[in-house]
């Protein structure tokens, strides 16, 4: 359990700083599917403190985790600002934080927004069925989660080398 490993009596074994984030991330990716929200949030402010963080793709992640949270807690102001800060760190060109923030935009009220989102989502990624919905049924829907989210699909990295797995450190900036 990833709580375990950041527990204080299993500081020692953790390698580094970075390793640290990364079980800070997905520790609180667990908490968001068991939708202890307040306590993801938490724990996302812990990694963002880490030089996990410090990576482009990293932070990329951590702040549309943040603001998929924020969405959960019905916090909608808070979360348009922290997917702004997500679509400029991956250049405006992840069609899942459009998605998502369009939510934010019509839970505020704001449709026209919302609908330029929705429709920039679209056409980001033409092919995918998750990003074409009815305008007509989204009113009893707060929010979709979508499987293939860009932080839920992340592989969680080994923290330390393992002998003859020849697994390397990837510096990969593609997002999803």
């Amino acid at each position: 359990m990833l709580s375990e490993c950041i527990h204080e009596s299993n500081l020692k074994f953790v390698p580094d700083d970075i390793a640290m984030g990364s079980q800070l991330f997905f520790l609180a990716q667990s908490l968001v599917r068991n939708k202890k929200f307040e306590a993801a949030l938490s724990r996302l402010t812990d990694c963002s403190r880490t030089h996990w963080a410090d990576v482009r793709r990293n932070n990329y992640l951590l702040k549309f985790s943040v603001a998929k949270v924020l969405q959960c807690l019905d916090r909608h102001s808070e979360a348009l600002q922290v997917f702004n800060e997500a679509l400029d760190l991956c250049d405006h060109t992840s069609p899942h934080c459009y998605f998502r923030r369009a939510w934010s935009y019509k839970a505020l009220g704001d449709y026209v927004a919302a609908g330029d989102d929705f429709e920039t989502a679209k056409k980001l990624s033409p092919d995918d069925p998750n990003f074409a919905i009815s305008y007509k049924k989204i009113g009893r829907c707060a929010y979709m989660q979508i499987e293939d989210d860009p932080d839920l699909v992340e592989l969680f990295p080994p923290l330390l080398p393992v002998p003859g797995l020849g697994i390397e450190k990837s510096s990969s900036t593609n997002y999803a």
